[in-house]
């Protein structure tokens, strides 16, 4: 086992090869303060704690900067939970009407890589955006173009300069003390950075957000969400000119809900971290690939005016922009025996079950692993679109997700993907957006040396320590 000692400074660290943690985070209070200890552990044991404080003085941050007398310390943790490519994770949020600053954070990631530990993960290129109001609009204040740029590190932490692995560090102001990477494909990656020298103040709310990994959202943005400068001489300042008040922004993107359908509810499959049944209806045959309205609908509430209007914030229509990522990633994440039984109704996804090419392929059709496109056709052979639950049927041709037993639905009326009727289904299958579920890239180049790397789920801890006033 490897001892490993190491300080933040005066601020905190570790002394000992067996306890020895030390903290001292100036904690404001104001008449009495309780201190608690909580074990993390199943079982008695003794230990130690020597707890420090002295009344009636200011509180003064390392760096020096001075806290107001109503200051009070707020720990804000994210434990231990998987997150998929290109979601937005708040490490701190304060509501409108609090003022204050992000005093530390922490952030720790464990990943399995595509292509082994040393490939790396695209989850590194993740951008921190810090929201100095509740309704300052996206990107915010990009305060990392990096996941190791915001702690101040480089280059993957070292791992993409020729050493392998990253080069661990702690200083008062960051550190990696854990950068490890293992022969069965495990990437662990801990790191800390501090805010008492170059303070993110909020003065109505406010957010420090991380994505995992990153994408620009159209030409002429970086891949934070910047607008790319243009070539030329920047343009003189001109002075100021009074207006009309500013106009108040857009917030920040909003958090994914976790129940998946525009109702609010979970129909179906809700146990499925990737996939959800939503009850949807529409009153005339729709090509499932109409482009959502942004209306909400299903449930036993309206009815939709496109199937897309049926998933919540953050999911999306199923395979409603296939490519072979996102096929293959649905493949993976919703096994033939979920697709089966996980229901006894049928929901139905955003893409035919087979192309026509393949009608003559026999019981090989498609042939298996099919990774192809097969579109949403509103006629002809394999024109049905892919089904789950007990009420879909296994076709003539069942390979197109798991071999002999993809499922679809058929409607010898109004059955195919383009032109499907509301009357024989029970609802739209919704896929959680910024997974690789429904076409999003599944490869993001490396900020240094033109890496290319896969982005793939990983599981993530942080915290966030705010002062507010």
């Amino acid at each position: 086992m490897r001892l490993f000692l190491y300080s933040a400074g005066a601020s905190c660290g570790k002394n000992a090869a067996v306890g020895g943690w030390f903290n001292t985070f100036p904690i404001p209070f104001g008449n009495s303060v309780l201190v608690t200890v909580r074990a993390n552990a199943d079982h008695c044991f003794t230990g130690y704690v020597n707890i420090r404080g002295t009344e009636d003085l200011p509180v003064v941050l390392p760096g020096g900067i001075a806290l107001p007398t109503t200051a009070r310390l707020h720990l804000q943790r994210q434990d231990w939970k998987e997150f998929q490519p290109l979601e937005y994770i708040n490490i701190t949020s304060m509501p409108t009407g609090t003022r204050g600053l992000v005093f530390q954070t922490g952030w720790a990631v464990e990943s399995t890589p595509v292509g082994g530990s040393h490939a790396g993960g695209g989850y590194i290129e993740g951008c921190w955006h810090f929201y100095r109001e509740h309704t300052e609009p996206f990107p915010g204040m990009v305060v990392g173009t990096g996941v190791e740029d915001y702690f101040d590190s480089g280059y993957y932490f070292g791992a993409d300069s020729g050493i392998t692995n990253g080069l661990p560090f702690t200083n008062q102001l960051s550190g990696l003390p854990l950068f490890q990477r293992t022969d069965d494909g495990i990437e662990r990656i801990s790191a800390y950075r501090f805010h008492n020298e170059d303070p993110l103040v909020f003065t109505d709310g406010g957010a420090l957000v991380w994505r995992v990994g990153a994408k620009a959202s159209g030409p002429g943005e970086t891949k934070c969400g910047n607008k790319v400068p243009t070539n030329g001489p920047l343009p003189p300042v001109p002075p100021p000119v009074p207006g009309p008040p500013r106009p108040v922004p857009s917030p920040a993107p909003a958090p994914v809900h976790e129940d998946g359908c525009a109702d609010g509810t979970c129909d179906a499959f809700c146990d499925n971290k990737y996939m959800r049944g939503c009850i949807a209806s529409w009153d005339q045959a729709m090509d499932l690939r109409k482009p959502t309205t942004g209306a909400k609908c299903g449930g036993q509430g309206s009815k939709c005016a496109a199937a897309a209007d049926a998933c919540g914030p953050g999911w999306s229509l199923c395979l409603s922009a296939a490519t072979p990522a996102s096929i293959e990633a649905f493949r993976t994440a919703v096994s033939a025996d979920t697709c089966a039984k996980g229901d006894p109704r049928s929901f139905i996804a955003a893409m035919s079950h087979s192309n026509q090419k393949f009608e003559k392929s026999g019981p090989n059709c498609p042939p298996s692993n099919n990774t192809g496109d097969n579109g949403c056709a509103g006629e002809g052979w394999g024109c049905e679109p892919i089904c789950c639950g007990g009420g879909c049927v296994v076709p003539s041709c069942p390979n197109e997700l798991w071999p002999h037993e993809t499922r679809i639905h058929i409607d010898m009326a109004s059955g195919c993907c383009g032109k499907v009727s509301a009357q024989e289904v029970s609802g739209v299958l919704c896929c959680k957006d910024g997974s690789d579920r429904n076409g999003q890239a599944a490869t993001e180049a490396g900020a240094h040396n033109g890496l290319g790397r896969t982005l793939s789920a990983i599981n993530m801890t942080s915290y966030g320590w705010v002062y507010t006033w």
